[in-house]
């Protein structure tokens, strides 16, 4: 047979037989295509005009040809790890002599491959049929044999053995966005005050599903007043304005001795409102023990005024949004800044206040 058919991804097949189209999934950005080029030589007619028929072996889903009767092609739509292999004809269009057309006598010279490169370790899928497979087993055997370590895993001080997916952020081993392992127990470390840990459950919960962990403490305030006491003594025994000018005194108070506190609602009630139907007027007040002593609840945080019927028992809630932060030490209460005169109060002053606590 005078005519031989060279395939290539170089542009001088004849002069660079058997140069082979690379695909690292590594570094490429799929999908992703490959020019490959043809040529052929007519030992006994050196002026032949040929033309060419590309074939494509071991075909899978994806790679698309530009063409197939064109001496230059593009394979496109390259994303699978698997290698693409193919083989060319070429037709002297004088004598209708060809290359050799059957692939199992064919020269190498004649077929082209496509390697695609793993993203992990740069191996191969051979193509069925490819005649230069001992290179790519070669680097099986080499990837299989050398460990790899898992030491990226945060929680793994120590970790050997064949790397089995991407580690995602450095902390978490996944394949297909399914964990391949979980920690428990001894395996981690007691949680401390500023790392993370396990944590065993004091007592089982009651609740139905999984147990929560809280991270902000609900604290309810509440107290009671049934009498009111100026600031120089005079007591009298209904709820009523027993604040002088300039002053600010609380019927009811709580020392946020423990730390910063964020208050959300607050209800204020009375058992009997007293004889008459003026209004009451409760100021929900904060300030620092300095202000507390000087009878100067300093921060005004919210103001209810209610006009109740004669006799009858009132009981409002207030939700603050934002909610209104009291610092470590400070006193919060309510103070009565207005109401019926000192005699015809109200009865049984109870005051709730709804806060939490950031746990950091």
């Amino acid at each position: 047979m005078s005519i031989i058919a060279y395939a290539a991804a170089n542009a001088d097949p004849v002069n660079n037989p058997l140069v082979d189209g690379e695909v690292d999934l590594a570094t490429a950005s799929t999908p992703v295509s490959v020019a490959l080029y043809g040529a052929a030589v007519d030992t006994e007619d050196a002026g032949a005009v040929f033309s060419f028929a590309w074939t494509l072996l071991d075909p899978t889903s994806g790679p698309v040809l530009s063409a197939t009767d064109t001496q230059n092609i593009t394979v496109s739509n390259i994303s699978a790890w698997h290698n693409i292999r193919l083989h060319l004809v070429a037709t002297n269009t004088a004598t209708s002599e060809t290359s050799e057309t059957d692939i199992l006598v064919a020269p190498s010279a004649s077929f082209v491959e496509i390697r695609v490169l793993s993203a992990l370790k740069g191996i191969q899928k051979v193509a069925k049929g490819s005649r230069s497979w001992h290179p790519a087993l070669e680097l099986w055997a080499d990837a299989i044999e050398t460990p790899s370590t898992l030491n990226a895993l945060s929680d793994v001080t120590s970790a050997t053995g064949a790397e089995l997916d991407v580690l995602r952020g450095g902390a978490l081993a996944e394949v297909s966005g399914s964990a391949l392992h979980t920690h428990t127990g001894a395996h981690i470390a007691d949680a401390t005050t500023t790392s993370a840990g396990v944590v065993q459950l004091e007592d089982a919960s009651d609740a139905t599903g999984t147990p929560r962990v809280v991270t902000q403490e609900r604290i309810v305030l509440s107290g009671l007043a049934t009498t009111s006491t100026t600031r120089n003594g005079t007591r009298y025994d209904d709820i009523s304005d027993i604040s002088g000018v300039g002053e600010d005194v609380p019927h009811i108070y709580f020392i946020n001795a423990r730390s910063d506190i964020k208050i959300r609602a607050y209800t204020v009630a009375m058992t009997n409102s007293g004889p008459t139907s003026d209004t009451f007027k409760f100021q929900l007040r904060s300030a620092t023990p300095a202000e507390f002593l000087a009878a100067d609840m300093g921060t005004l945080i919210d103001e209810l005024s209610i006009t109740p019927s004669a006799g009858a028992p009132t009981l409002n809630t207030v939700t603050l949004s934002p909610a209104v932060t009291v610092s470590a030490g400070d006193v919060v209460g309510v103070v009565v800044s207005q109401s019926p005169a000192n005699g015809s109060g109200g009865a049984s002053l109870s005051l709730t206040i709804e806060a939490t606590r950031s746990v950091t």
